[in-house]
């Protein structure tokens, strides 16, 4: 189980709302399952001209720079599979990736930093972010016996068996 985001790291960040800028992560707790699609929305407020940021926290571990709007990502991040766009129109920088793994199972934090005055960093509180593996079939299959059936084979013996009852012999 994934532990809450360290609120250092918003402190450290500065996490405050100055000039107007704010950031919000509008998913407190997501759960997704391995293989399905991530998308951790993010959406931003600001007076100036801002870079976004990515966080990720593999707790105990402190944060570490995802990517982030300004900087084309690194190599570290483009095998990840991880990928934001910074729309100006909505105001938005959703985290997204096409097939979730277990190895991304972390804490996610969205930021941001004003180009112009270059005072003011405010950061999200963080999402958790648990991947469950994959649905398991069942290792028992359940099978109704039809009322009546019809077998048709050159063999010279058949056998059925049915729950845990012993098996029955047809001979031909």
């Amino acid at each position: 189980k994934l532990m809450r985001p360290q609120r250092e790291f918003c402190s450290r960040m500065s996490q405050r709302i100055a000039y107007g800028d704010s950031v919000n992560q509008t998913i407190a707790d997501f759960t997704t399952q391995e293989g399905e699609s991530v998308l951790l929305p993010c959406s931003y407020t600001s007076s100036f001209s801002p870079v976004l940021f990515w966080y990720v926290q593999h707790p105990p571990e402190p944060p570490r720079h995802l990517l982030s709007s300004y900087d084309d990502p690194s190599e570290e991040t483009k095998k990840s599979g991880f990928s934001a766009v910074l729309d100006k129109k909505e105001e938005s920088f959703h985290l997204k990736k096409a097939s979730g793994e277990p190895r991304d199972s972390a804490v996610y934090f969205c930021a941001l930093r004003d180009t112009v005055k270059r005072t003011t960093s405010v950061c999200s509180t963080g999402t958790p972010l648990p991947i469950r593996p994959p649905a398991r079939f069942p290792s028992l299959l359940s099978v109704r016996e039809p009322p009546e059936v019809l077998l048709e084979e050159d063999l010279s013996v058949w056998a059925k068996q049915w729950g845990r009852d012993a098996p029955s012999g047809i001979a031909t």
